[in-house]
């Protein structure tokens, strides 16, 4: 009986995923960017926190709990650049929105989201791309 449990309970467990579509990504000066990130959905937000962190120092850059933007911890750098698809939550959506991309935002982002179904992570790499003197000609 108990042996079933545990099976039961592994896979409920094994049944929650976090993934990013494009593990890299090429971010355009000056434009805007959306990191994707998927999770298996739950309606109900009541317990759903999504953070989206830098890889190599942890540093914050958009968080989401309590059915709100918390962002009380981000980095200074994020300030006022940042946004989820807040309206797309319930379906399982944690992409992050960073306008105006900028040289230092290039580097390994980790997509961390929990629910009443389980945690898990994913991790993706922005790269960053200057706009050319031969495009700025053709603008």
């Amino acid at each position: 009986m108990l042996w079933l449990l545990l099976c039961i309970l592994d896979v409920l467990v094994a049944s929650f995923e976090v993934t990013v579509p494009n593990k890299h990504l090429l971010a355009i000066r000056g434009h805007p960017t959306v990191l994707g990130c998927e999770f298996t959905s739950d309606p109900d937000l009541s317990n759903l926190v999504v953070t989206w962190q830098r890889q190599e120092d942890a540093r914050v850059v958009h968080s989401f709990y309590y059915q709100q933007d918390q962002l009380n911890r981000q980095s200074l750098k994020y300030h006022n650049r940042t946004s989820l698809y807040v309206s797309k939550l319930h379906k399982g959506n944690a992409s992050l929105r960073i306008a105006a991309v900028r040289p230092k935002d290039a580097g390994w982002y980790m997509c961390i989201v929990s629910n009443a179904k389980g945690t898990g992570r994913a991790l993706m790499e922005v790269t960053y791309e200057g706009m050319h003197a031969y495009d700025e000609h053709w603008r």
